[in-house]
């Protein structure tokens, strides 16, 4: 191949890398911003640690439940270890945005 054919040929590879890299850079939102690895590990330690509170909370709870103060506690207990549960999820994700 001739010296300009293959530098057609590299400048082409190029702007080819250049749209995929800008396809696949991430498009943050307006009024959002990305947490650092720092603040995402710090957030799943407190909420690795919240989500043992309510488990252990739970545990507590008798083994025969009757009345109605009773359920009430244990549906509240099951919710709040569901939502940390969805918390934990969302901040296991590699980009994790949050509104400013």
């Amino acid at each position: 191949c001739p010296r300009y054919l293959k530098k057609i040929k590299e400048n082409m590879a190029e702007q080819k890398r250049l749209e995929e890299a800008e396809r696949n850079r991430v498009q943050i939102p307006a009024g959002y911003r990305q947490l650092s690895a720092d603040e995402v590990a710090e957030t799943m330690t407190m909420l690795k640690k919240k989500h043992q509170e309510l488990e252990a909370e739970f545990r507590r709870l008798p083994l025969k439940i009757e009345t109605d103060s009773q359920k009430r506690r244990q549906k509240a207990i099951l919710d709040k270890i569901e939502e940390s549960q969805k918390a934990m999820a969302a901040f296991s994700q590699p980009l994790v945005l949050v509104e400013v």
